[in-house]
């Protein structure tokens, strides 16, 4: 499908800019704004609402859309670095190639861990292993390719709701349901920030998921170029409106072709590297280095 930015243009004037009484610019520019900060407060529930420090990560762009984004994105949360890796628009397609086979079998077991039937529960986890090997037999993974994963669905005595808690491998015994125990208390933690030690924990579901490795996918090493671009990376540059101080500037931005850069190579913001499946903005004063994988890595 071919972009028709004149269109796009007029689009904004008639629908935002006149009727806002602003500047084309700045009405796409607003409205970047509103989808940026909704991406943010996404990022910041699984982040700041938990505990984590942004400064202390590196934020990953991928999706067709994401690396246009991904520089403001963490300005605004202060993320140092973002990674942008080779092809960020077939991330989730790589994965689903390379991804492990993975069955999850379950059965409910409502159970008072406090006093929990140990027979019982073993019982309950043997059968789930059992049917879990056998499907894995079936796909032809072979027997050191497989793994068995135990996990529960508990919850506080009275709660209408269960999170799930990893379990441990082994003996189904006293030691067992202590960890299972802690492993839930350390969930709902996590989740809601607050758990409640003195409080019976109810089993509700068992678990287990058997996994079958798949090799891993080692990316190859791309060609060393050094810091300079070579003049084949070039596409040429083009008026490109930023942001600064909350007002729209129109800076000269070099083009990149991103199958043109090797590793090593730097490139100095203002910038757009475009590929096949997503273009990166490169921000006015921000620099971005190729690593030997392709990656583009840039230090805000």
């Amino acid at each position: 499908m071919k972009l028709d930015a004149e269109l796009a243009r007029r689009a904004i004037e008639t629908r935002l800019a006149v009727p806002l009484g602003l500047s084309i610019e700045e009405a796409a520019l607003a409205a970047t704004r509103i989808l940026t900060h909704t991406m943010i407060q996404a990022i910041e529930v699984n982040s700041v609402r938990k505990g984590y420090d942004p400064r202390e990560f590196a934020l990953v762009a991928f999706g067709g859309a994401g690396p246009l984004f991904a520089c403001d994105i963490a300005r605004e949360l202060s993320i140092p670095v973002v990674v942008v890796p080779l092809a960020p628009g077939l991330t989730s397609a790589i994965g689903l190639l390379t991804a492990d086979v993975s069955y999850d079998f379950s059965t409910t077991q409502l159970q008072n861990l406090s006093r929990p039937d140990l027979t019982r529960l073993a019982a309950a986890v043997a059968g789930l292993e059992a049917r879990a090997l056998r499907q894995l037999e079936d796909d032809g993974i072979a027997r050191e390719g497989m793994a068995l994963m135990r996990y529960a669905e508990c919850r506080y005595a009275g709660q209408g709701y269960e999170l799930r808690a990893a379990a441990a491998s082994g003996p189904i015994g006293t030691s067992f349901v202590e960890g299972l125990t802690a492993a839930f208390h350390a969930a709902h933690q996590r989740e809601y920030g607050r758990h409640f030690p003195e409080k019976d924990v109810e089993l509700v579901n068992l678990r287990v998921v058997g996994i079958g490795t798949i090799p891993e996918l080692v990316p190859p090493p791309i060609p060393s170029g050094g810091e300079t671009l070579a003049a084949a990376a070039r596409a040429g540059s083009r008026r490109v409106v930023f942001e600064d101080g909350g007002k729209p500037v129109g800076l000269e931005a070099d083009i990149y072709r991103r199958t043109a850069l090797r590793a090593g190579n730097r490139v100095m913001g203002p910038a757009i590297v475009q590929q096949m499946d997503t273009t990166t903005v490169i921000p006015p004063g921000v620099v971005a280095t190729v690593d030997r994988h392709g990656n583009l890595v840039v230090r805000l």
